[in-house]
C-alpha cells in the first residue's frame, strides 16, 4: 500500500537482545524482505539502566561491561548465551545484503528456494562463518564505496545542494502530476 501510495518504507530493527538467537536475527531478517522495506536502519541492543530489559539482564547476569556505548551500533556488551558478540557484529554489517538475499530466494521456484534457505540458515548461524566475515567486511565496505557510490560532479555547497533538492522535488511532483502543488510552492518561491 505504501509503495503504491509512493511514500518509502523504513524498518528500525534491534538485534542482540536476550535469548536472541541466529536463528531470531535471520527471521528478522527475513521478514524484512518480505515485507520489501525500502530503508532499514539496524542498531545492536545496550541494556540502559532503568529499562525493563536491562533488569532481566541484571538478573540473568548477562550484563559484560558496565561502561555502555553512547550509540546503538557498538559491540553489544552483553554475554548472550545463543549468540556470539561477532555473530551480533555480523547481522548488523549484513543484514541489507542478507536482506536483498532473501528477497532473491523467495523469487525462485518452491523447491531450490527451500533448499537454499535452509542451507543458508545453517551457514550463517556458525561462528566461524561470523568471524570470517567479519573480517572481509571493511573490505568489502571499502570496495563498495569507491566502486558503487556515485562520485560528485563537484564540490557542492549548501545552495547547490538546495538547488539540486528543489528540483528533485519538483520534478516529483511534476511527475505525480500534483500541477496545483507544484504551482503553489513555484508562487512562494517568488
Amino acid at each position: 500500500m505504501c509503495k503504491e501510495a509512493g511514500l518509502t518504507t523504513h524498518a528500525y530493527n534491534i538485534i542482540g537482545i536476550p535469548h536472541e538467537t541466529p536463528a531470531a536475527i535471520l527471521d528478522t531478517i527475513k521478514l524484512n524482505a518480505a515485507i520489501g522495506v525500502d530503508v532499514t536502519h539496524v542498531s545492536i541492543y545496550q541494556p540502559y539502566p532503568g529499562t525493563r530489559l536491562a533488569e532481566v539482564c541484571q538478573k540473568e547476569q548477562l550484563t559484560g561491561t558496565p561502561n555502555l556505548p553512547l550509540d546503538f551500533c557498538s559491540s553489544s556488551s552483553l554475554k548472550l548465551p545463543g549468540v556470539t558478540p561477532s555473530q551480533v557484529l555480523m547481522f548488523r554489517d549484513y543484514f541489507r545484503v542478507l536482506m536483498r538475499y532473501f528477497q532473491l530466494l523467495r523469487k525462485l521456484p518452491d523447491g531450490p528456494s527451500r533448499i537454499l534457505l535452509r542451507s543458508s540458515e545453517y551457514v550463517l548461524s556458525l561462528k566461524p562463518i561470523a568471524v570470517a566475515l567479519n573480517l572481509v567486511y571493511p573490505l568489502l565496505s571499502f570496495v563498495y564505496r569507491r566502486v558503487a557510490t556515485p562520485k560528485a560532479a563537484g564540490p557542492r555547497t549548501g545552495k547547490t545542494l538546495r538547488r539540486a533538492g528543489n528540483e528533485s522535488r519538483r520534478e516529483s511532483l511534476s511527475s505525480r502530476g500534483d500541477r496545483k502543488q507544484l504551482l503553489s510552492e513555484e508562487r512562494m518561491r517568488r
